[in-house]
């Protein structure tokens, strides 16, 4: 999600929706939905990102397909603090 996106309520799923326009030559859409955490006691509320490839016969800047990236690909975010986070000290360019 990011600043130019708007939140719609959906009363039917009772959650939060936006839905980006479609972006660069792969057309890249993000959907962002926003949910009450059912097993919070305190209101909290989880949050999932679905990124989508509409054009995956598109062809990114440097010659390659966009069939080279995952057409559908869900992330889910949550308020739970991990206990076992590791320590990244490497990050690797998988564009380069």
């Amino acid at each position: 999600m990011s600043s130019e996106d708007t939140l719609h309520w959906n009363e039917v799923m009772k959650e939060w929706e936006s839905r980006s326009p479609e972006t660069g030559p792969c057309g890249s859409v993000v959907e962002t939905r926003l949910h009450p955490d059912s097993t919070s006691k305190l209101g909290f509320w989880l949050s999932e990102e679905h990124h989508l490839i509409t054009r995956p016969s598109g062809q990114i800047p440097d010659g390659r397909s966009c069939s080279i990236f995952p057409a559908d690909k869900t992330y889910h975010f949550n308020w739970r603090a991990n206990q076992n986070a590791l320590e990244c000290t490497y990050i690797k360019n998988s564009m380069n």
